[in-house]
């Protein structure tokens, strides 16, 4: 299933403690606690997730002709994906891991125990 820039919106919304706001040039970020965890870009063509240095690099290396580098902060490295050429799959991945990297890992506990649960028939 291809992804759209209203999916990965409702996606990020969809995780704890997350916000929307307006963004460069018309893109919209997604936040946890107003800390920038991702970005759709305003044609919504390109998303931009806050990654670990080694996560991007090896998707970078892996498939060039989907993600870039992008920005790089401290220990994280932003990674741009072209969101014509990912799966729902890889780009909930995608979402889901910038939000781990900046909620407090009892959030995070909670919430996947809580999905885990739900998932349970």
């Amino acid at each position: 299933m291809a992804v759209d820039a209203a999916w990965i919106l409702d996606l990020a919304a969809s995780l704890p403690e997350t916000g929307e706001r307006e963004y460069v040039e018309e893109s919209v970020a997604f936040t946890f606690r107003g800390r920038g965890i991702g970005y759709v870009s305003a044609d919504g063509r390109q998303l931009f997730v806050k990654s670990t240095l080694a996560e991007r690099d090896a998707m970078v290396r892996s498939r060039p002709d989907v993600f870039a580098e992008w920005y790089t902060s401290g220990r994280f490295g932003w990674v741009r994906a072209t969101l014509d050429r990912i799966d729902a799959d890889e780009a909930r991945e995608l979402v889901v891991e910038a939000w781990r990297l900046t909620a407090p890992q009892r959030l995070v506990r909670e919430w996947e125990e809580a999905s885990a649960g739900a998932a349970t028939p």
